[in-house]
C-alpha cells in the first residue's frame, strides 16, 4: 500500500513539473514574439524604405501574434506608418494589410 502511495505522489510531481514547464514555455514564447513585433514596429519610422517593409512583412507572416492588445495595437500601428509612406510600394502595402488581415486583426484605409 504504501508503494503505491509513494507512486501515486511521484507521477503527480512528474505531471505538476510538466506542465509548469509546458506553461513556462508558452509565457516564454509569447513574450519573445511581442518583444520582436514590439522592436521592430519601434525601428519602422528610422530610414522606412521597401527592403524594411519587406522584412516587417516577412515578421509579422511568421509569428504568432500573441493574444494581448498592445501587440496587435504594434502591427496595426506599424501598418498605419506604412500605408501613409507615400515611398513605399502599393504592392507591399496591398501584402502588409492581407497578412494582418489573416492574422485576424481587422485594419482599414482611412484617405
Amino acid at each position: 500500500m504504501e508503494k503505491i502511495l509513494h507512486v501515486i505522489i511521484m507521477a503527480c510531481i512528474i505531471v505538476s513539473l510538466t506542465t509548469g514547464t509546458g506553461i513556462m514555455y508558452i509565457i516564454i514564447k509569447t513574450y519573445r514574439a511581442g518583444k520582436r513585433i514590439m522592436q521592430a514596429t519601434l525601428r519602422l519610422p528610422e530610414n522606412l524604405n521597401n527592403q524594411r517593409v519587406i522584412e516587417y512583412i516577412e515578421l509579422i507572416k511568421n509569428t504568432n501574434i500573441p493574444e494581448r492588445r498592445v501587440y496587435s495595437e504594434a502591427v496595426k500601428s506599424g501598418y498605419e506608418l506604412i500605408r501613409i509612406n507615400e515611398e513605399i510600394n502599393e504592392d507591399l502595402k496591398k501584402q502588409l494589410k492581407i497578412i494582418i488581415l489573416s492574422k485576424g486583426l481587422f485594419v482599414r484605409d482611412v484617405e
